[in-house]
Formats: C-alpha cells, sequence, structure tokens
C-alpha cells in the first residue's frame, strides 16, 4: 500500500466517492475501503471534526454531486448525455471540494483545474 499526502478536501471527496459505491453496492469490499478510509481520516484528524465533516452540508453536497457524476458517466457510455455535462458536474464538483476545505481547514486547496 502506497501512502500519500493530499489535502483534506481531497481526502473527503475521496471517502464520498467510495461512499457512492457503498450506496450503490453494499459488498463487502466497499465497505471494508470505507471503513478503512474513515479510520485513517479519523486518526488524522479527530472523531469529533470528522463526524462534523461527514454530517455537514458541505459534505453532503460533495456526496450527492459524486453520486451525480457517477450517474452521468453511465448515461454517457450510452451517448445520453454530453460530455459537457460530465465535465460540468466534474467542475461542480471541484467547487464543493474547495468549499468544504476552506469550511473546516485553513490551507487552500491544491488540486489546479486547467481551463477554467
Amino acid at each position: 500500500m502506497i501512502t500519500i499526502q493530499v489535502d483534506e478536501g481531497y481526502a473527503f471527496d475521496h471517502l464520498s466517492i467510495i461512499g457512492v459505491k457503498l450506496d450503490c453496492s453494499s459488498n463487502s469490499a466497499n465497505k471494508k475501503n470505507y471503513d478503512e478510509a474513515s479510520k485513517n481520516i479519523t486518526q488524522q484528524i479527530g472523531v469529533d471534526l470528522f463526524r462534523q465533516i461527514v454530517e455537514s452540508k458541505y459534505y453532503t453536497d460533495l456526496f450527492n454531486c459524486n453520486k451525480k457524476i457517477f450517474k452521468l458517466v453511465d448515461e454517457a457510455k450510452q451517448n445520453l448525455v454530453k460530455a459537457s455535462e460530465v465535465d460540468d458536474a466534474n467542475y461542480e464538483r471541484y467547487v464543493l471540494k474547495k468549499a468544504l476545505q476552506e469550511k473546516f481547514f485553513e490551507g487552500q486547496i491544491k488540486e489546479v483545474k486547467i481551463g477554467y
């Protein structure tokens, strides 16, 4: 397993993506991945802050946006939506991830969107 440093917004975005997968299929691998990611984040920021974030509107919005992206990607595979719709949703995800980062953590998000 490789450990890398990422900003907190990225970590919670990753957690929300795993949460969407778990929501779509509650198989043991998805559950294990979600539990491990939650534990890893909690160990670094503490239980209280972790709960505050995952129970916040910021996290809920990010989760729902990732859920929307999953749906759009599936629809794009069938040529039911334009790639620009997926791109727009990904930009919305970036904005939400940045908002979560700014609300709960002092540092700026490290990701830089190109072309916007």
